[in-house]
């Protein structure tokens, strides 16, 4: 999971003692490595720049505007909420002493090259956390502590899976098949080759590979961080974590200095007045010379012209705003059928960093419906002795727990956090809760695709409709991630800029 956590999946296998547990993913050798990101390579002429109104202050939105704006075309930013950022959100309530957590996208990656290269151009500070002591796993009603070996691990598994170790398992079961996928994030990739593995979910990839079901349990709780394995496109699983390994490489988590949000808000510094707050799309309408985008502000309805639109908005989002023509039909079922994975993430204060003065880390994964746990966030000053852990419940989970009331919620996963780090609960002062699929401009953490879906809906949630175009990490082979979003908002930037050169 990278959006909407304080823990990404690459930064749990990173961890020294989560890699005795499980070895580092094997590098695919692939026969190229993903291309410099670029921006929009050039000032427009002054006779080919552009009105464009771009829906959604989220990252796709803020690195379209921007670009766009920087290559001289004129450019306003429609958000419904009164900050930027979309799911980027540093929370800095109800905390004490200066803490504060990241309720929203924080997986940063110093290989990310979007990422690397706004933070360079923002000066903004990333650094890397660091996160050490014991491994705490609760799988199969058992509590596994992981230190400098893999533990005996409460499944059944087979005489192979026994001689592969986890890591070996891995790579047979799941990564074997990369060097056949090759390199997703090259122009002339085609998803349409691989349709059959689109057509089955991950667990049933792994037993077709050869897999037990120990093993598919196994590494289902090990790697399904933010993803059901029983449920989701293997396709969609291989293409993601392949495409991120070619864009990252070996690059590390990071956090920025001072919160996630340190970044849309220095987009939004250079945007200034082009960002429109509070602004709720209703209609776009496609006109013979140009866009007409209708939109709500302080309880008025209003209206603007332009060449173009970017919309960045969530899919969940799109089904509220009405567009005259219509989308194509198959457009349309996308937007009606594509679900969002509910998120619920609570978030609890302590008066001492109990875990670290027992050698735990602050890194667990677990079966008790809290699942995952994290240090949120990563970055803290070496003096101080409060910290916040975020509890991270994805999936019906999150439905059920996110519907009691946050009091409720905060006892729950105190209780849980005990079975984690026993003797904890004599620690917690405060917690708050954040549920992202109450929120109707979101209705989720990310996209979430089924078997049949990511062959055929990705490619066109990503193609433009005339002088619309489309961007979000909906649209990114790299989905579900703060690179997939900006890279999108690049490549919506570029297709617009292009465009207005031709016309």
């Amino acid at each position: 999971m990278r959006l909407l956590s304080g823990l990404s999946r690459r930064a749990f296998l990173k961890h020294s003692a989560w890699a005795a547990a499980l070895p580092a993913l094997p590098r695919l050798s692939l026969a190229a490595s993903a291309a410099e990101p670029q921006g929009v390579a050039a000032e427009a002429p002054a006779d080919k720049r552009r009105k464009v109104i771009v829906l959604g202050a989220g990252l796709a939105g803020l690195c379209a505007a921007y670009e766009l704006n920087r290559s001289g075309h004129d450019v306003t930013v429609l958000e419904a909420h009164a900050r930027p950022g979309g799911r980027i959100r540093t929370m800095r309530e109800p905390f004490a002493d200066g803490l504060y957590a990241e309720a929203g996208a924080v997986d940063h990656n110093d290989g990310f090259p979007h990422f690397v290269r706004y933070v360079k151009e923002f000066g903004l500070e990333a650094a890397k956390p660091v996160f050490k002591g014991t491994v705490v796993l609760i799988v199969n009603g058992e509590r596994l502590e992981i230190k400098d070996r893999a533990p005996v691990w409460p499944v059944t598994l087979n005489d192979e899976e026994k001689r592969l170790g986890v890591g070996g398992m891995f790579q047979k079961f799941l990564y074997s098949v990369g060097t056949q996928i090759g390199n997703p994030t090259l122009p002339g990739f085609s998803l349409d080759r691989w349709k059959e593995y689109d057509a089955m979910t991950v667990n049933e990839f792994l037993r077709s590979q050869g897999a037990s079901e120990g093993g598919v349990h196994l590494m289902s709780f090990l790697a399904s961080y933010g993803f059901d394995w029983d449920k989701g496109s293997a396709l969609h699983r291989l293409v993601s974590d392949i495409a991120l390994q070619q864009i990252s490489g070996i690059g590390v988590g990071t956090y920025l200095h001072g919160g996630s949000e340190m970044l849309p808000n220095a987009f939004a510094k250079t945007l200034r007045e082009r960002i429109w707050y509070k602004a709720t799309v209703t209609r776009v309408e496609r006109e013979a010379s140009g866009v007409r985008v209708v939109f709500r502000q302080l309880g008025e309805e209003r209206s603007m012209t332009g060449d173009y639109v970017v919309c960045t908005v969530p899919v969940p989002a799109l089904r509220r705003i009405a567009f005259t023509p219509e989308l194509p039909a198959l457009k349309r079922k996308i937007i009606s059928e594509l679900e969002y994975t509910p998120i619920t993430s609570i978030f609890l204060q302590v008066r001492r960093r109990y875990w670290a003065e027992q050698g735990y880390s602050s890194m667990a994964s677990t079966e008790l419906p809290i699942r995952f746990v994290i240090e949120n966030p990563g970055l803290r000053p070496a003096d101080q002795t409060r910290g916040i852990l975020q509890c991270f419940i994805r999936g019906s989970e999150a439905l059920r727990i996110g519907a009691m009331d946050e009091s409720d919620q905060i006892a729950l996963a105190t209780a849980n956090l005990e079975k984690v780090y026993p003797g904890i609960k004599d620690y917690v002062e405060t917690g708050v809760s954040i549920r992202w699929h109450d929120d109707p401009c979101f209705g989720g953490g990310f996209a979430y695709w089924k078997p049949h879906q990511f062959t055929e809906w990705m490619p066109e949630l990503a193609t433009a409709e005339d002088r619309i175009h489309f961007a979000g990490e909906h649209t990114s082979v790299v989905s579900r991630t703060l690179e997939g979003a900006a890279e999108s908002g690049n490549r919506a930037a570029r297709e617009i800029h292009q465009a207005a050169l031709l016309s």
